[in-house]
This record gives C-alpha cells, structure tokens and sequence, in this order.
C-alpha cells in the first residue's frame, strides 16, 4: 500500500500515456510547489504528497504512517530508508501472525467478515460510489479483467509483442 496520495506508478502511467496528473498528487522538492504535468521518473525534483495532502486533511498523519513503514521496511531491515535509495528502490517488510495465538481463529474469521460487512454498509460521502476496504479495488480490477481483458498502454503491445518475437513465441493475440 502507499503511503502516500497516490502510488507513483500512478504518475509513471500518466507519463507513459501523456495525460496530466491530478493537482495534489505530487509536489516540487525544492519549493513544494503542486505539479499536474506527470515529472520525468529519473528526475528527483518531485514528490508524492502524503496520505491527507494537506495538515488540515491529516498529511501529518499520513507522513506519519510513511515514517514508521520506512522504519519497517527500510531501518529494521537494513536495506536503508528512503532518502538513503535511488527513486524506485523500495525495501519490504513481512510480518506473519499466528492468530491463534490471540484467539481462536474460526471467531477472528466470523468478526472480520462482520467489521467488513458493517465497513461496506457505511453510508459513503456524496458522490462516492460506496466505502472500500483494502483489497476491495484489486477484486473488483480482477473482476474487470477477467470479464474484459487486460488493459495494455499505447506502445505496450508493440513492446510486448517485439520481445516475443525475440524469444521466438507465436504472438497470437
């Protein structure tokens, strides 16, 4: 997940396709100045706000929450932390929970499906479609996808398609 407005393959797909990104997204590094044209992925002179955007809207709490994954992912591991990588590196971080070590499993299984149930029975804000949980929008892409296909980006079949010549495969699509 993000912690930020938008993940930044977001930005790199508007690049790709030409399309401007919406104001809020990302930032000038050196005056924090909101851009709507998609930066160039090797220039570092930009950044992906945080969760919130603004501090009326919370941005310090979602830097906050950037923060402690960098810690995670970055300082715990060793791999380094986000000022010390290049633009695109990332550093992971997995954690498993043996549930039933808190409770039985069978009763965290039925609460969750309540939580989330009363989750998507909350009355969304005017003009949203409804509220989400994590996972909600990858279901409902794969739904799509799985009824309509893979969207590909303008230039992405040729490359595709040029790479399986190379390797010798029949494009058949």
């Amino acid at each position: 997940m993000a912690t930020s407005t938008v993940a930044s393959g977001k930005v790199g797909l508007a690049r790709r396709i030409g399309v401007p990104i919406p104001a809020g997204w990302a930032v000038m590094t050196g005056d924090g100045g909101e851009i709507t044209e998609p930066p160039d992925g090797e220039n570092d002179s930009w950044a992906l706000n945080p969760l919130g955007n603004t501090r009326e809207q919370g941005a310090h709490k979602g830097y906050g929450l950037a923060v402690l994954v960098d810690i995670l992912c970055g300082v715990l591991s060793g791999g380094g932390y986000s000022a010390s990588l290049d633009r695109g590196q990332n550093m992971s971080w997995v954690m498993a929970l043996d549930i039933s070590k808190f409770r039985p499993v069978d009763d965290f299984k039925a609460m969750m499906d309540e939580m989330i149930r009363e989750l998507h029975a909350t009355p969304p804000l005017p003009g949203a479609d409804g509220v989400l949980v994590p996972g909600d929008p990858e279901a409902d892409a794969m739904d799509d996808r799985l009824a309509n296909g893979v969207p590909v980006e303008n230039g992405q079949y040729a490359t595709i398609k040029e790479r399986a010549v190379e390797l010798g495969l029949e494009v058949v699509i």
